[in-house]
C-alpha cells in the first residue's frame, strides 16, 4: 500500500485569521493531521484498487486524480471548522541561551491553513505572531517542534525581509510531516540556534522514519 504521506497533493491554503486571544493550545494544528490521515489511508486503498484493476494505465491515472480529488475536497470540508476554532490561541514557546533574538510578548496563532488541492504534501500551516527584539540582524529562524513525544519536526523560517528592530513578526509553519499522532501532539515552539538545528535535523530524519513505518505496519495490520 502507497504511504499517504508519498500521496502528492498541492496546496491551494485558505486563510482562518485570528482575532483575540484564547488561552494555550494543547495542539498547534489540533485534529486536522487525524482528519486527512483518515482520508488519506482511504486514498491509498483506491488508488491500489485503480492500479489493479483498471488495464489502461492513463484511464487508472485520470481516476486516481478525480478520486484524490474527491478525498482533499471531504478532508478540506471537515477541517475548515477546526482551523476556525484554532485560530486566537496562546502558543507555549522557549527561546534557547544561544540564539540571538528574544521574543518579548505572548506567541498566538493568527491563522491556520489547511490542504485544499492535489498536488503538494504539507496538510497544514500555522501562522504564528508574536514580537521580537533581535540581538543582530536576522534572515532566518531556526525552531522544532516539541510536545508530548519530545522533538517532533525541526525547520528554518526565512524572514520575508531582514530583520533588524524589535516588532511584531508572523511568521508560517509547515506541519511536521510525520502520523497525526505526533503532529497532534505539537504542543509548543522552541527557537534554536543554527548550529543545534544542523545536529537536531538528522536525529529527528530517523525518528520521523521509523514513526512512519510504524503507522504503515499498523495499517498493513488491519487489513
Amino acid at each position: 500500500m502507497k504511504k499517504f504521506w508519498t500521496i502528492a497533493m498541492c496546496i491551494g491554503l485558505p486563510l482562518f485569521m485570528a482575532s483575540c486571544s484564547k488561552g494555550k493550545t494543547e495542539s498547534i494544528f489540533g485534529n486536522i493531521p487525524s482528519i486527512y490521515e483518515n482520508q488519506f489511508a482511504e486514498l491509498a486503498k483506491e488508488v491500489n484498487f485503480i492500479y489493479t484493476n483498471q488495464g489502461d494505465r492513463d484511464a487508472a491515472d485520470v481516476a486516481v486524480k478525480q478520486k484524490a480529488d474527491s478525498v482533499i475536497a471531504i478532508a478540506f470540508d471537515l477541517a475548515k471548522p477546526e482551523a476556525t476554532r484554532l485560530k486566537g490561541y496562546q502558543v507555549d514557546f522557549a527561546v534557547d541561551e544561544d540564539v540571538p533574538f528574544a521574543i518579548t510578548s505572548e506567541m498566538n496563532i493568527r491563522a491556520i491553513e489547511v490542504l485544499r488541492e492535489t498536488g503538494e504534501t504539507v496538510v497544514s500551516y500555522a501562522y504564528l505572531t508574536f514580537d521580537l527584539d533581535p540581538k543582530e540582524e536576522l534572515n532566518e529562524l531556526y525552531y522544532v517542534f516539541t510536545g508530548e513525544f519530545g522533538d517532533i519536526g525541526a525547520g528554518v523560517y526565512s524572514c520575508p525581509k531582514v530583520v533588524k528592530e524589535a516588532g511584531s513578526q508572523i511568521i508560517r509553519l509547515p506541519m511536521p510531516d510525520v502520523p497525526a499522532k505526533y503532529a497532534e501532539r505539537c504542543q509548543s515552539v522552541r527557537f534554536i540556534s543554527q548550529k543545534t538545528y544542523e545536529e537536531l535535523k538528522d536525529v529527528l530524519e530517523i525518528r520521523q522514519f521509523q514513526w512512519k513505518l510504524e503507522y504503515q505496519k499498523s495499517l498493513e495490520d488491519m487489513q
